[in-house]
């Protein structure tokens, strides 16, 4: 008897529960469940199809590969448009017309129904193939993803909807993605190219190492940054603590926007004394600057690294010569072409070469004419900071003291480029040029 007085208690609130269920949850919520559903359906399909459709998506597939940017056009008809050029498909814009809906399941459930060849690669689970297939880091050999392909979902439950912008998560894999409202207007073949576009000096040999600094100053290597999975280490910084590049190395998958780049979740970055920090995500400026509002900013080299790197050859544009510089090669070119010994300058190059009887690489500096060198000379270059440096120590050879003796308005050029710079860099992350502006005019130099 005690026992089944026990029971009744313990299935007292349940009892309770169904009886509140069963008469009807309008009494808190003014509507069924049921009703509650179609309207949240109703009210995520009014949401997409509105002021145009068009939407950006930024979408993850596993914790291995970078995130994809899609353009999606919702049309009433159930019908969307994805716009692509992702490298799963060539690197080339496409756009494939597909099915979608809104459907209840386990929530609000945003589902892609009819196959896109364009999106549903990621989901499909087949063996990666081509060129960009992963591979094993030791053997080279190509890893077989049968069964699971990218892993990448083509159903989504819908949440914190706004008219901007409406968060995602995977049903089955549960990674988070985003839609971003974007102006009916939009190209997307050009808002897809404009995220390419921003990458190109991102992306290149020359410089594969930028520098991450935070506010403190604390600076770290950032590498692969323009794949999407950048790798981040700390250089020592103030003594306190040495850094390690080996353990203190983190990577994570992110995604590149036309606004800048996030993490898929913020990445927690060691500093050289063992503490961290969490990045998240850097917008682009309007100077062409990647940076956050808490004051952490992601440049280039300086101009001293670029212009130290000695296998780097510089040419002159003997075109963008200013001021009494301008002047002075002028009057070199006009006294070397009324000597009769030799036409104007054609090029003026700047180079590193270890002088005979050296073991030391230097500054080397070449002017030519066609097919003939006048001047060949090593020289000093002194960097007093990370843009400010002096040109200095010419050291004429037999050949070019003849010249300048012939033509003194020739020497008086070549020594009014040994003088003190302040260089400046035409591209923050790819300073394949820079201005050099000196008291007595400017000039631009390329690399070769």
């Amino acid at each position: 008897m005690k026992m089944n007085k026990k029971l009744l208690i313990l299935a007292l609130p349940a009892m309770l529960l169904a009886a509140c269920s069963s008469e009807d949850d309008t009494r808190i919520f003014n509507t069924s469940a049921a009703e509650r559903l179609e309207a949240a359906k109703n009210d995520y399909k009014e949401t997409l199809t509105a002021n145009g459709g068009m939407w950006a998506l930024e979408y993850f597939t596993n914790d291995e590969e970078p995130g994809y940017l899609m353009v999606m056009q919702f049309s009433t008809d159930g019908s969307v448009t994805v716009h692509a050029d992702h490298k799963w498909i060539g690197n080339a814009y496409k756009t494939e017309r597909s099915a979608w809906d809104v459907i209840s399941d386990t929530g609000t459930v945003l589902t892609f129904n009819s196959y896109n060849t364009l999106f549903h690669v990621f989901s499909t689970p087949e063996d990666i193939l081509g060129p960009d297939a992963p591979t094993n880091p030791i053997t080279g050999a190509d890893i077989n993803e049968l069964g699971y392909g990218h892993e990448g979902d083509y159903e989504f439950l819908l949440f914190d909807r706004s008219a901007d912008q409406i968060r995602l998560v995977g049903k089955k894999h549960y990674k988070e993605a985003w839609l971003r409202h974007l102006d009916p207007s939009t190209d997307a073949k050009e808002y897809l190219a404009k995220v390419k576009s921003n990458l190109t000096d991102l992306n290149n040999r020359n410089f594969p190492v930028l520098t991450l600094v935070e506010p403190t100053g604390q600076t770290y290597g950032v590498t692969d940054f323009a794949s999407g999975i950048p790798s981040i280490f700390p250089y020592d910084f103030d003594v306190v603590g040495e850094a390690d590049p080996v353990t203190q190395t983190v990577s994570a998958n992110g995604i590149h926007t036309t606004s800048g780049f996030r993490f898929r979740t913020p990445l927690s970055i060691k500093r050289a004394n063992g503490t961290e920090w969490k990045l998240a995500s850097l917008t682009w400026d309007k100077n062409g600057l990647l940076s956050n509002a808490d004051g952490v900013k992601l440049l280039g080299p300086t101009p001293k690294a670029a212009f130290s790197i000695t296998s780097f050859t510089w040419n002159v544009d003997t075109a963008s010569f200013t001021a009494d510089l301008r002047t002075k090669f002028i009057e070199a070119n006009e006294a070397l072409k009324a000597s009769g010994k030799t036409k104007a300058v054609a090029s003026i190059k700047i180079s590193w070469k270890t002088p005979k009887g050296e073991s030391q690489l230097k500054p080397h500096l070449v002017i030519s004419t066609v097919g003939k060198s006048m001047l060949e000379s090593s020289f000093e270059i002194a960097w007093t900071d990370d843009v400010n440096a002096a040109f200095a120590g010419l050291v004429p050879s037999v050949t070019t003291q003849k010249y300048f003796d012939a033509t003194p308005a020739f020497k008086d050029f070549a020594e009014a480029l040994m003088t003190a710079y302040q260089a400046a860099k035409t591209n923050e992350y790819n300073p394949t040029e820079l201005v050099l502006t000196s008291s007595t005019g400017s000039f631009n130099v390329k690399k070769n």
